[in-house]
């Protein structure tokens, strides 16, 4: 399954919404990823994606599915715009796809994760109050995540969007609502 809804030319969405789309370092994408960088003619950088459709085909599908990029820049602001070359390669790159395979189904079946977030809180773990030493230790740090930039600061986090200079920032109190919210309406539904 080819999902087109990648920013840029150069983007190949290996997990999406934390559901990997195929295996990783497995026969379709060592058979694809060749296809795919002679095609749109560059070196493919693959990512973890923060949603996509394809998230949900996958869930439900024993196939391999993948998300490239399609051409379009600084999306979800008003400067953002398409390169029609890059749509061009792309819808190429699908054909492509389609000759290499043709009807060989590429198996890959859905394993839920064993843990919801991965990064410096293991929210799986978390006891049902908030214990403020969670983030104490936590020192100021910038790291890549996807298309954003964050960067942890003594009580709080920044996000900047790569595509539009957009920056959030969440203070302590911030991020305990939120993880508040995720916890009651997505982490522990029918889990004792």
């Amino acid at each position: 399954i080819i999902q087109y809804d990648a920013p840029g030319n150069h983007l190949i969405t290996e997990v999406c919404s934390g559901v990997r789309l195929f295996e990783e370092n497995g026969g379709f994408i060592k058979r694809a990823l060749p296809v795919i960088e002679r095609t749109m003619e560059t070196d493919m950088d693959l990512q973890s994606h923060p949603y996509t459709d394809v998230s949900q085909l996958k869930k439900k599908s024993d196939v391999s599915c993948i998300n490239i990029s399609c051409g379009y820049y600084e999306m979800h602001s008003p400067n953002e715009f398409i390169v029609l070359d890059d749509v061009e390669k792309a819808i190429r790159t699908g054909i492509n796809l389609v000759n290499e395979f043709g009807y060989e189904k590429q198996e890959y079946a859905y394993e839920p994760p064993n843990l919801i977030y991965s990064g410096f809180i293991d929210i799986q773990n978390v006891d049902d109050d908030w214990d403020d030493t969670l983030l104490d230790g936590l020192e100021n740090e910038t790291f890549e995540l996807s298309d954003n930039t964050v960067e942890l600061e003594f009580g709080g986090v920044t996000i900047q969007s790569h595509h539009t200079g957009d920056t959030v920032y969440m203070d302590e109190d911030d991020v305990i609502k939120l993880y508040e919210i995720i916890r009651e309406n997505f982490l522990f539904k029918g889990v004792e």
